[in-house]
């Protein structure tokens, strides 16, 4: 067995995704790099043939897969975490379960960014977006991605506090920065993504680098509480970004951005996804529950900031 140490490890969450994790893995494997990287699997007690199927790719490919499981469920968190905690190399790119890469060289193009320029703390890239149950994929527009080409320093870290411009699927960032999270703390709170955590720490210390180039697919599920149509699924994940913002404005204070002027705006963005995701009947019974100022004081930071 090869005990290099990888320079990359790639680490992949895997639940309940039988119908695409096989795609998702060997678009890792089709990798074409000068370097040494491996996947870790984190499967976190599957009902379905996940576990099956990542078992399968393990035995086959021993130097390239770790396949960590486990006897109870973990959760998104929980099990980053763990991943992370095995990740050796100086640099992590995120491939979960259900989302794929379409480039061979995607791993090497960013590797190869960092060695140019000491203060990048991550590379993402351009990316294309399946719906569920669609076969066609979407383009996805350039407008917010390219902020991240001018805003940098405490203006970078600002735009995504704001507005999460970067999708997982697409990077590549430091390990050293995921060792400074109080993932602990994210935990304790029931926060349900990792992404707006991780962005936002390297936003602090690092600039961010964008590549115009497409390398990945990004599922959208209609169960995935970041795109669900389910109103309280909708309310429990702009809490949790509102969880995340405060911890970090707590933390690292903006000036013309301060926490009440953030739970304004996810009161508006709330508002936002009613219309479109419920009925007449539930959208009146949960505007009840919001004032009228505070609507109108969301609209008014909408407006200046997005």
């Amino acid at each position: 067995m090869n005990t290099l140490r990888p320079e990359v490890n790639v680490v992949m969450l895997a639940y309940n995704q039988e119908k695409f994790i096989s795609k998702a893995i060997e678009s890792v494997l089709a990798q074409r790099t000068k370097f040494k990287f491996n996947l870790i699997i984190g499967e976190d007690c599957s009902t379905d043939n996940t576990h099956v199927i990542c078992e399968k790719y393990a035995y086959q490919f021993p130097d390239v897969i770790h396949l960590m499981d486990n006897s109870s469920n973990l959760g998104l968190i929980r099990n980053y975490k763990r991943c992370f905690e095995k990740c050796e190399g100086d640099f992590i790119a995120i491939l979960e379960g259900d989302d794929y890469w379409i480039d061979p060289l995607k791993l090497q193009i960013q590797y190869d960014e960092f060695k140019k320029e000491e203060n990048i703390g991550l590379v993402h890239t351009s990316y294309k977006i399946l719906k569920d149950s669609s076969t066609k994929y979407e383009k996805v527009s350039h407008k917010v991605v390219k902020r991240s080409i001018e805003c940098q320093g405490e203006n970078l870290y600002s735009e995504i506090i704001k507005k999460n411009f970067v999708c997982a699927v697409t990077t590549m960032f430091r390990r050293n920065v995921v060792e400074e999270i109080d993932f602990d703390y994210f935990i304790s709170q029931g926060c349900k993504t990792i992404d707006y955590i991780l962005w936002l720490h390297i936003s602090l210390k690092f600039n961010i680098k964008y590549i115009e180039r497409e390398t990945a697919v990004y599922r959208v599920l209609n169960e995935s509480i970041s795109n669900n149509k389910d109103l309280n699924k909708i309310r429990e994940f702009a809490e949790t970004k509102v969880q995340i913002a405060h911890y970090y404005l707590c933390r690292y204070p903006i000036e013309a951005f301060t926490i009440d002027d953030y739970n304004s705006y996810i009161k508006f963005y709330l508002i936002l996804k009613s219309i479109k995701c419920v009925e007449i009947k539930a959208l009146l019974k949960h505007l009840y529950k919001i004032k009228f100022n505070e609507i109108y004081k969301g609209y008014m930071i909408w407006k200046q900031y997005f």
